[in-house]
């Protein structure tokens, strides 16, 4: 088996994939949102789903580059389930050690988060892709309950801190 941990992390947005993602420094990571924006400035929820083969294509080659070192996959929630099939394929022909989590946090919480996250987008604190309201969750969440992955455990990060976080994903792995 190969001795890299592959963490991939799904989760409507806010939920703390990249908070997590920031306390993992010792992780190379990639992130959906950045290959994407690599491409378009803005993208569309309907550009996560055109551009997936070509996302996991990226990521397959960052998983190729370099195979002795442990990497975190911010995936998000947009990208198709036959995507992520087809990138679990490759992790398990490769032999790659991994872990799906999804995690989450009430919607009044995700809100919160979403509000925060918008004005520090706006303010210049952030570089990050804006999440548009009034239906913030409603129609990401639509298209996550089709995408997630098969085999995942999940994780409630409503009220826990990243370290808190962490220790559990450990305990999983």
């Amino acid at each position: 088996m190969n001795k890299m941990h592959i963490l991939i992390l799904y989760g409507l947005p806010c939920s703390g994939k990249s908070g997590l993602v920031n306390e993992l420094a010792n992780y190379h990571s990639v992130a959906v949102d950045t290959l994407i924006k690599r491409r378009i400035d803005d993208p569309s929820l309907s550009d996560f789903k055109n551009m997936s083969k070509d996302l996991m294509a990226d990521i397959i080659n960052e998983l190729s580059a370099d195979n002795n070192v442990d990497m975190i996959i911010e995936m998000g929630c947009l990208i198709p389930k036959e995507s992520i099939d087809y990138l679990e394929l490759h992790l398990k022909k490769y032999k790659f050690h991994y872990l799906n989590v999804i995690l989450f946090a009430n919607d009044n919480e995700l809100i919160r988060r979403i509000v925060k996250r918008n004005s520090d987008i706006d303010a210049g604190l952030l570089d990050a892709i804006k999440v548009d309201g009034p239906d913030y969750l409603s129609r990401f969440s639509n298209v996550f309950n089709v995408n997630k992955p098969d085999n995942s455990v999940t994780i409630d990060t409503t009220s826990k801190t990243s370290k808190q976080i962490i220790k559990e994903i450990n305990s999983l792995f």
